[in-house]
């Protein structure tokens, strides 16, 4: 908690404004947004916003001192455009932050402000063929108080812990739907046979429409768990061969559906794609087509990788509402929460957080900021506002 007090000192005491710069790190520094310039091209910052950013990175990268540093401009500059490509660098530099506002409103604002940077900047970068994870970004309070957007509730903590819920659950979550999809390539010929002896119709379903009818139940179920899995969790959960398995996975398993509805076989032809029918023991065997081929060779690849994702995937089973909750706060990158809101951190077994940014600070009392402020081991705040704009005020009915 010492390193806290420095800066709540540094921010409080109307006559000394903290340290500005490290003494031993202004010597070294060589441009820290060098890596990131290209990359940061489609937000069209200009060379003050640069230099704001440049400024904060700095600060975050020293380890002498606890730096406080501001980030001041009238209406219509930037502030908020800064603010949004500074918690993507951030973010790109894995360190830890908490951004708060005076106002649900402001809140929700800059939450919104910087997914849409993400978005605008996740269409430059090449990647995987998943969409982004948003797992490691993390808006939370009253949910009766704030307006959440359509566009915000991926990151919002009540619509994330009733999706991880789900996918954590024992009898529907992630561990049972990859089960159920090894099942059904392994056993699909066993319940196609269970269900001609329980079907009593005249003219059964031929075992074509049933496993297109299998496989669509099960696979649809099992994309939608991983991708919200993907969605909502944070990237430090997958690993990188859980990654990769994901996304070959899910190409594999469109790319089998797409012979499913493409395929012009026999049932006893379709059987010997999916490896339930030997050509040695088969009375009437037929050399083995290319179609066929095609199909148990697709099918053995999702096995394969159904199997590894099963061994790879380090995530619990069967946790509730609570648990979800904290682990997700716990685990985020980026914060999001109005200052009073942050007291729920206090009560949670968190990691050190590296950086604290308060948007429309002029707007914050002293006795809320404080509340941030003494969170464990917080290393550099960043203030964001308008020392002319509207200021805090205390309504009181006496």
């Amino acid at each position: 908690m010492n390193g806290n007090f420095t800066v709540i000192k540094s921010l409080l005491s109307p006559t000394n404004l903290g340290e500005d710069v490290c003494r031993i790190c202004v010597k070294q520094d060589g441009g820290c947004l060098a890596s990131f310039t290209e990359q940061l091209m489609p937000v069209k910052l200009n060379q003050s916003q640069v230099d704001a950013i440049e400024s904060v990175i700095s600060a975050v990268q020293c380890g002498h001192v606890n730096l406080m540093k501001l980030i001041w401009g009238p209406p219509g500059t930037g502030k908020t455009k800064t603010v949004s490509a500074l918690l993507w660098v951030l973010a790109c530099l894995k360190c830890r932050t908490l951004t708060c506002a005076p106002t649900n409103v402001a809140v929700v604002g800059v939450c919104t402000r910087f997914l849409q940077t993400l978005k605008d900047l996740n269409e430059h970068i090449d990647s995987i063929c998943l969409p982004s994870s948003l797992g490691d970004i993390l808006l939370f309070g009253s949910r009766s108080n704030m307006d959440i957007p359509e566009d915000l509730k991926e990151v919002f903590l009540d619509f994330r812990v009733v999706e991880l819920v789900e996918c954590f659950s024992s009898l529907s979550g992630w561990n049972y739907r990859i089960a159920s999809m090894i099942s059904f390539f392994e056993d699909c010929a066993s319940r196609y046979d269970m269900h001609l002896e329980d079907d009593g119709k005249i003219d059964p379903m031929c075992f074509l429409d049933f496993i297109k009818k299998q496989f669509d139940a099960v696979a649809i179920a099992l994309k939608r768990c991983i991708m919200n899995l993907w969605v909502h969790l944070p990237g430090r959960c997958f690993s990188h061969d859980s990654v990769i398995n994901i996304s070959s996975l899910l190409n594999m398993l469109e790319k089998f559906g797409t012979l499913l509805c493409n395929v012009d076989l026999t049932d006893e032809g379709l059987k010997r794609g999916f490896g339930c029918l030997s050509t040695e023991n088969y009375v009437c065997a037929q050399p083995i087509s290319s179609i066929e081929k095609e199909f148990d060779g697709a099918r053995s690849s999702c096995l394969k990788l159904l199997k590894d994702l099963l061994h790879s995937l380090n995530l619990p089973t069967g946790v509730d509402k609570n648990w979800v909750q904290s682990y997700c706060i716990r685990n985020a990158t980026l914060l999001f929460c109005t200052t009073s809101s942050s007291y729920r951190l206090h009560h949670m077994n968190i990691a050190p957080l590296d950086v604290l940014i308060v948007d429309e600070a002029a707007q914050v009392r002293e006795c809320e900021l404080v509340i941030p402020l003494r969170l464990h081991w917080l290393k550099h705040v960043v203030l964001v506002g308008d020392d002319c704009q509207l200021s805090a005020m205390a309504k009181s009915k006496v």
